[in-house]
């Protein structure tokens, strides 16, 4: 084990190295919880429109610590930020989420989760500033490596539930993850180094001239975004891919459950075959990707035909109705795995090292206000139609690819008009 420590600090540098390895311990207890957050909720007599509204509530207060976010990062420096945000927004809220039993607890807890937008940010800065930009594929792909391995333990929740039913497995789950944040933010302090960057801009933000210009450059860095074409194509692909994701991650389980009539624990067999495929993709496939563009654009499609066999999908355990999950699930997980890796890659790469906290704050601040209403337009679709959300993502999808597509072809035209005028 020192040995492969080792070896992966000579070839990403020690930060991105212990930020991977030790990522299981917020993976593992994430995914136990994750699957079963909104069915956990639904059985304590909290309504379907209600979980989007604690979900939305979670972003109102991302908006506003986002505000704030490249400052106190820079500040405060990323090892920091990170530990100190990661207790305000994971340690508590799984105390909060063990003992929880009504509404407004679990609007606590949201409350207290929507800060982690500031470790969120700090983790992206620790994770690559160090790491050369030829290597941070490699870092992204093999941290995905280590969250899908961790993801295969998702069927412990369905087991769990089986024997203890769903409220007490989930309260057990929420106390293990209480235990393996606790112990993550142990190993970071004593690991975790300060990155070049991280030093820089904390000797620079100790001057109050350099504070006041650290607020007021918020706009500028919203000027250099907008001017930035692939920057800003990147960053709205990447705000839809999440808005899809939080609509599907809240309502996949009970459509599944409430709508196609599956077992509650048998369908938490679904995303170990997530895992599985995701991990044989990021194996396989991702290193020999070269055409990145079409890859992503197989990415979005994919999603889109995925969302249509789902919708179409007819209810109870009957083989038609198991084999269109099935290849939901496959495609979907190829798409993520897909989109997931390519797009923090290329956004990794188009944004300056000493830019980075200001630049990803701003664009955090505009994801967010982004997916407040995420959780509000999921359940006010969902109580129209369980088939509501699937319908919107599978929208949102063929849009997306749509807009790729056409960015590919301007890109394309551009480059050979500039290449004519050289020949002339």
């Amino acid at each position: 084990m020192k040995v492969f420590f080792t070896g992966m600090i000579d070839k990403i540098g020690r930060n991105a190295a212990v930020t991977c390895i030790t990522q299981p311990l917020w993976a593992i207890p994430f995914y136990l919880y994750n699957s079963y957050a909104a069915l956990y909720m639904i059985n304590q007599g909290i309504t379907e429109g209600q979980v989007g509204v604690v979900n939305s509530v979670s972003f109102i207060v991302k908006a506003a610590a986002a505000v704030f976010a490249g400052y106190i990062i820079n500040r405060l420096g990323r090892k920091t930020s990170i530990i100190m945000f990661d207790v305000f927004s994971w340690v508590i809220p799984y105390f909060l989420w063990s003992i929880a039993t009504n509404y407004w607890q679990f609007i606590a807890a949201s409350l207290f989760s929507g800060l982690g937008i500031v470790n969120t940010i700090a983790w992206n800065c620790i994770l690559v500033e160090d790491t050369r930009p030829e290597h941070r594929i490699f870092v992204f792909n093999f941290n995905e490596i280590i969250i899908i391995i961790a993801g295969f333990l998702t069927p412990v929740s369905g087991l769990l539930i089986s024997k203890f039913t769903l409220v007490p497995a989930i309260r057990g789950v929420c106390v293990f993850g209480l235990i393996c944040m606790v112990t993550l933010e142990i190993v970071r302090f004593f690991l975790l180094k300060e990155t070049g960057i991280g030093r820089e801009k904390m000797l620079e933000a100790k001057s109050i001239k350099t504070n006041v210009r650290l607020f007021t450059g918020f706009w500028k860095t919203a000027g250099f975004i907008v001017r930035n074409r692939l920057l800003t194509v990147l960053f709205v692909l990447s705000i839809a891919v999440n808005f899809c994701f939080i609509i599907n991650n809240l309502y996949y389980f009970p459509y599944l459950t409430s709508h196609l009539k599956y077992n509650q624990a048998g369908v938490s067999l679904f995303p170990s075959l997530t895992s599985v495929v995701s991990l044989l993709m990021l194996f396989f496939i991702i290193p020999r990707i070269k055409d990145r563009d079409k890859f992503l654009l197989a990415g979005f499609l994919l999603y889109f035909v995925g969302a249509l066999i789902l919708i179409f999908a007819p209810g109870g355990l009957i083989k038609v109705s198991i084999i269109m999950v099935l290849t939901n699930v496959v495609f979907w997980a190829v798409s993520r795995t897909i989109t997931n890796i390519l797009l923090s890659t290329r956004i990794a790469n188009a944004v300056d090292d000493h830019a980075r906290a200001d630049i990803m704050s701003f664009y955090n601040i505009f994801s967010i206000v982004c997916m407040f209403p995420a959780g509000i337009i999921g359940g006010s679709l969902y109580e129209i139609s369980p088939r509501g959300p699937f319908y919107f993502i599978s929208v949102v999808y063929l849009i997306g690819f749509a807009a790729f597509f056409l960015l590919l072809q301007i890109g394309r035209r551009k480059e050979a008009a500039d290449k004519l005028g050289e020949s002339i």
